[in-house]
């Protein structure tokens, strides 16, 4: 699997509507939310970066996901499920990509990880072993403490050149 790297690293002029007056910097997720989820994660990177906003762009599946927990998290947006075709536009309003997974025996490559490249941005991750070959692309967390240090340092370390080489791996998983 792989990415369109054309569509989304365009550039747009202005967020969707339902993104525009959330707070940057932007911590953001396109995707199902599902089984695969680490919601005790999500919840306490959002009580700890007070700061920061959340963004979840795709379907909740409540059936396997319980995000009770997250409901009433002032920095926390679930937008809800979008057009592929838009998520782009979205995804290019984040500040950092992120994949805040559950350590399950198996979990299958999340192939948005391609898509998060194309946009150039810093991608945080759970420590996922279907993701090792893309060490040095992707920043990976194991814990808490991790992905609030990792998250911060990503921001920090956003240079052109880092977005070129994030982009230039997606075009090489077209």
């Amino acid at each position: 699997d792989g990415t369109v790297p054309e569509i989304f690293a365009k550039e747009y002029a202005q967020a969707p509507p339902d993104l525009k007056n959330i707070r940057h910097p932007i911590i953001g997720y396109v995707g199902t939310v599902s089984f695969r989820m680490d919601i005790e994660l999500i919840r306490a990177l959002s009580e700890r970066m007070r700061e920061f906003s959340f963004v979840f762009v795709g379907d909740v599946h409540s059936e396997q996901t319980d995000i009770s927990q997250l409901s009433g998290m002032p920095n926390i947006f679930f937008l809800g499920g979008k057009p592929y075709e838009e998520l782009p536009r979205y995804a290019a309003f984040f500040d950092v990509s992120f994949l805040p997974y559950k350590h399950l025996p198996f979990t299958p490559p999340p192939t948005k990880v391609f898509d998060y490249l194309a946009t150039g941005k810093p991608i945080v991750s759970t420590v996922l072993p279907e993701l090792a070959f893309l060490k040095g692309f992707i920043y990976e967390a194991k814990n808490t403490d991790e992905f609030e240090n990792i998250i911060k340092k990503a921001l920090g370390e956003d240079t052109p050149e880092l977005v070129q080489i994030r982009k230039d791996k997606a075009r090489d998983n077209s």
